[in-house]
């Protein structure tokens, strides 16, 4: 014998049998192993019976038939070590160890490699499989190396050439001729990833976690919407990014200053209520970063009678009635219409009710059908019906003309009216009349100008914009940011407790079907990664789903910002979830190549 410590079993290349023999313990499996795990590039033409071999639940029918390999040899090697269909239909669970070593062994021989490594083949195996298994052996060693290792003694003879391994020394027979003509490489002969990936993707296990995942991720999202939902206000989204509405609050200053700085600076800067007078109107309007700036006529819309004995009339600019504000603050709006729409800008236009139409214009309410498109007379001019409401006032376009009727546009040309309106409120009891709802077209999505001209004239005011109501938003979940997340994390444990719970079992036994595919290809950790891949492909598909529930709840994109930090954190916790799933099955694997 001569001892080595540079050999490698890849260094015979010449076909024949090659005993790998030593004591017990003395390394054996650790070598054959280790020399796997260093020559991957030069082993994937080999077939490896292992001592430890996984059974999971599957059929042994199922279990010859997964990998890519030659039928017609499974069927010979079936009907050679006699495994007929009463074995086939029996899960590998539930075979005798013989039994199980010979569907093992039927595998392995019908890979078809061109180097075939077996370790301890025989055990539990009779004398006569013994003896079919030499048979076998001795034939395909004709055109195959095969490394057999074992100690057991009806196999001393079975062949010279022999590799000793003793507390980590090997010593080769002289017989065995290295770097020989080599033996013949086939095409791989190990099962593709794909296919591995599909039949994860496709399995039992999958489905159940993708149940298991989108259902308690949706209970997560579900809860802390409806947090974020009653914790944050989320008003609804203004028609236009360039809208700018301001309501009378009859406090000091806006929530929007509680965004920008601290309460108490707040306190201290503003100590009285301060309102826009009609000179500051007129200084906002000519200002470059403003289009338009409309105010409504309280005094106007306090003499409505909204009870259907005159005819009254209600024209506000389209940016004003397309406030969501505004369906709360004036009789006529879109949830009030009943058929066709609301007024234009600067068109002949109204919308009526029945009552309306049967009272002053002797329109038969029956012929609701024929009513849209025809025309009435106010004022002298005619006006075409677009709409039918379900209020005792009528909406009619505005323009400058009919700014008496409900709003008036600032500018130089209405100081007079504007200073009406203040009188008019004054003649009906106001002590303070002042601007009560102000309506700003800007030229600009964020109107930080005009918020800075505010703050210095008008911060007794609510404002209202897509940009203004995002930055109070925010601001509130900032503050309620820490139940959220403490409510995300005990929610998210709890999940990952269900998991480990229900899914450990499962996990094992896909995890086993993985380690068992690694012993064909010798690839088990990137076959893992399938596995991983897989579960952290069911969460990526409840996402959308968890954002759909946000959507649905919440109504907002600033909902969607605020379920972020959630998000992350039962990513998180379903990464960790992996780990100790892992971790906790690691003292299952038998063979970690």
């Amino acid at each position: 014998m001569n001892k080595t410590n540079a050999f490698s079993i890849f260094s015979i290349r010449k076909p024949g049998i090659y005993m790998i023999t030593g004591s017990n313990g003395g390394g054996k499996t650790t070598f054959i192993e280790n020399e796997l795990k260093n020559k991957q590039p030069q082993t994937r033409d080999i077939a490896y019976f292992a001592q430890k071999n996984w059974k999971y639940k599957i059929t042994a029918r199922k279990y010859l038939a997964f990998p890519e390999i030659n039928t017609q040899l499974v069927e010979k090697y079936c009907r050679l070590f006699s495994i007929d269909t009463y074995h086939l239909d029996k899960d590998i669970q539930t075979l005798s160890g013989g039994e199980f070593v010979k569907i093992e062994l039927v595998r392995t021989l019908a890979l078809d490699t061109a180097i075939l490594i077996l370790d301890e083949p025989t055990n539990n195996l009779d004398n006569r499989s013994t003896e079919i298994l030499m048979d076998a052996l001795m034939e395909l060693s004709k055109s195959k190396v095969i490394f057999l290792v074992s100690h057991d003694k009806r196999l001393e003879t079975f062949s010279d050439k022999t590799i000793l391994i003793h507390q980590g020394q090997v010593q080769v027979s002289p017989s065995i001729e290295l770097d020989a003509s080599p033996v013949e490489i086939l095409k791989k002969k190990f099962v593709l990833n794909r296919k591995i990936f599909l039949y994860l993707l496709q399995s039992k296990f999958n489905r159940l976690m993708l149940f298991f995942i989108l259902v308690l991720t949706s209970l997560l999202t579900i809860i802390v919407s409806n947090t974020i939902l009653y914790s944050v206000p989320m008003e609804k989204a203004l028609a236009s990014d360039q809208y700018f509405e301001m309501l009378d609050i009859g406090e000091n200053y806006s929530r929007y200053f509680d965004t920008i700085m601290t309460e108490n600076e707040a306190t201290a800067k503003f100590q009285e209520p301060n309102l826009l007078s009609v000179e500051e109107l007129q200084a906002l309007k000519n200002k470059e970063y403003i289009n338009h700036v409309y105010v409504i006529d309280q005094s106007y819309m306090n003499e409505l009678t909204l009870d259907n004995t005159k005819l009254e009339l209600l024209a506000l600019p389209k940016i004003v009635a397309s406030s969501p504000n505004y369906e709360n603050s004036f009789p006529v709006s879109n949830t009030k219409l009943v058929k066709g729409r609301l007024p234009e800008d600067n068109k002949n236009e109204i919308a009526l009710s029945f009552a309306q139409l049967e009272k002053f214009f002797n329109y038969d309410s029956k012929a609701e059908a024929s009513i849209i498109g025809e025309r009435v007379v106010i004022n002298g001019a005619p006006f075409k019906i677009v709409g039918i409401v379900n209020s005792p006032v009528a909406a009619i376009s505005y323009s400058n003309q009919m700014q008496q009727y409900g709003a008036t546009e600032v500018s130089d040309k209405n100081t007079a009216q504007l200073n009406d309106m203040l009188s008019n409120l004054q003649k009906q009891g106001y002590e303070d009349p002042h601007f009560v709802s102000i309506f700003i077209e800007t030229t600009t999505k964020k109107p930080v100008e005009l918020l800075h001209y505010l703050e210095a004239h008008g911060p007794s005011y609510q404002y209202a914009s897509n940009y203004v109501n995002q930055a109070i938003q925010l601001s509130l979940y900032k503050e309620k940011l820490l139940p959220i997340l403490s409510i995300s994390v005990i929610l998210s444990t709890i999940i990952a407790a269900l998991i480990l719970t229900f899914g450990r079992k499962s996990f094992s036994l896909v995890n086993g079907f993985i380690n068992d595919m690694s012993n064909l290809n010798f690839q088990p950790r990137k076959n893992k990664r399938l596995l991983y891949l897989i579960l952290m492909i069911d969460y990526l598909l409840s996402v959308p789903i968890c954002f759909l529930w946000n959507q649905l709840i919440v109504g907002s994109e600033a909902g969607f910002i605020m379920l972020l930090p959630t998000m992350g954190i039962s990513l998180a916790m379903f990464i960790a979830t992996l780990l100790l799933l892992n971790y906790k099955d690691q003292k299952n694997d038998f063979r970690n190549l």
